[in-house]
């Protein structure tokens, strides 16, 4: 999950709306970030990822991890199809 779990950090459009929703603060972005990986890597369930996102950081930040979960999870049935691809390809 490294791999994918980073990937929200390189998309334009989600890391505006956590600006925004920071109220433009590129450090407290850097900060969820990070944090947010670390809760990724901890293995934490889905639904207590987003009640420990909702203590932390609040609800408009739980509507963008959201956001963030569903683009990973595209992410990862696009690169599946992409291998599928490759694999199948002679």
């Amino acid at each position: 999950m490294y791999q994918e779990a980073f990937r929200h950090i390189k998309n334009l459009n989600l890391q505006t709306e956590l600006l925004e929703a920071l109220e433009w603060d590129q450090d407290a972005v850097d900060e969820f970030n990070e944090w947010f990986v670390n809760c990724l890597n901890a293995s934490y369930s889905p639904d207590a990822l987003l009640q420990n996102v909702m203590t932390v950081w609040g609800e408009d930040i739980v509507i963008i991890v959201k956001k963030i979960i569903k683009s990973e999870i595209d992410n990862i049935k696009d690169d599946k199809i992409k291998e599928a691809r490759v694999y199948h390809e002679d």
